[in-house]
């Protein structure tokens, strides 16, 4: 059994509904700033690990 999402008209996608009203800039803009806080949150940890494997020795 197939379902289907329902769209604004018929024959229309959500990526061509989201692109007509520029819904597609917000959604590319949260995922981009979630991927750089995750990267700037990664960054820090390697820093305090390498840190604390410099005073372990």
């Amino acid at each position: 059994m197939f379902l289907w999402a329902q769209a604004s008209r018929p024959g229309q996608s959500v990526d061509d509904l989201m692109r007509s009203h520029n819904k597609i800039y917000v959604v590319m803009a949260v995922c981009l700033v979630i991927l750089i806080v995750l990267f700037i949150y990664l960054v820090r940890i390697d820093l305090k690990i390498s840190k604390k494997e410099k005073d372990f020795k």
